[in-house]
């Protein structure tokens, strides 16, 4: 398992023959409820992969959570910016679990988080892969791609840093946003391969002037926002909310509690 992971130093693509999800292969995605935060949890069956830590405050309950699903191991930890609550558990999991690769955009901001995410690297003796463009592995039947971002924003430059990752197990394909604003949403719809059958939706759900195109050009089933019961405000996000409902987009939110999502080859279903 390591093997495959591995050649995304060495390689942008890797060949991905033989390594199809079967009917019996399930992929299991958790969104756990971490407030206005990501950390999001992907075991297949051969192993995990964990997109973002949460918050630094929320570090111990989110080892507790990944303790009650047995996870000891996590293959790949990926960091798609370096915001507080993205980043701020990622010292607590490198420090207690057995963690193979970290996967980061470029650093975009330096904080307390980074500062103790580095230290930890170092006790661990890990080396950081910084994406750059479009890389790729395999794991479980799960095809894994990250497209690195650019570094030419006029703003928002740690949010439009955000990684953007595409899981593809066995029809179905899933799309996971950080925290891109405007600037990295038109990037990536100029860039990459856009439909997918389900999104996390960017930026915790606060409305954009390119979410709609974004929106249109995934044709997402559905969706799952991460956010807070403060945050976004109750108008911004009923903004959101009403957008997904017109393009037919079923969606949950994390402010209502934990999201698993079970995939199979065919098809995936959402519970709360």
């Amino acid at each position: 398992m390591k093997k495959h992971i591995a050649a995304i130093a060495a390689a942008v693509m890797i060949s991905l023959a033989g390594c199809d999800a079967s009917e019996a292969d399930e992929m299991t995605v958790t969104f756990f409820e971490a407030g206005k935060a990501d950390a999001i949890l992907i075991e297949t069956e051969e192993g995990n992969i964990l997109i973002d830590t949460g918050l630094e405050e929320n570090k111990e309950e989110l080892l507790e959570e990944l303790a009650e699903k047995n996870i000891e191991e996590i293959n790949a930890l990926i960091l798609t910016h370096f915001d507080k609550d993205h980043a701020g558990g990622a010292d607590a999991v490198i420090e207690n679990l057995d963690v193979d690769y970290v996967y980061t955009t470029w650093r975009s901001k330096e904080s307390d988080e980074t500062e103790e995410f580095d230290e930890a690297l170092s006790e661990a003796g890990i080396k950081a892969n910084v994406i750059k463009g479009a890389q790729t592995f395999t794991i479980g039947g799960a095809k894994f791609e990250i497209y690195g971002a650019s570094d030419a924003y006029k703003k928002d430059e740690s949010n439009n840093s955000s990684l953007i990752i595409r899981v593809s197990f066995g029809k179905k394909s899933y799309l996971f946003m950080g925290d891109a604003q405007d600037e990295r949403i038109t990037e990536f719809l100029n860039s990459y391969e856009t439909d997918a059958d389900f999104i996390k939706i960017p930026y915790h759900g606060h409305m954009q002037d390119t979410l709609a195109q974004l929106i249109e050009a995934v044709t997402p089933e559905s969706a799952v926002i991460t956010n807070s019961k403060a945050e976004p405000e109750a108008e911004e996000i009923a903004e959101t909310e009403a957008l997904l409902l017109e393009n037919g987009v079923t969606f949950h939110e994390t402010a209502d509690g934990t999201v698993t999502m079970i995939c199979t080859a065919d098809s995936f279903r959402i519970s709360q």
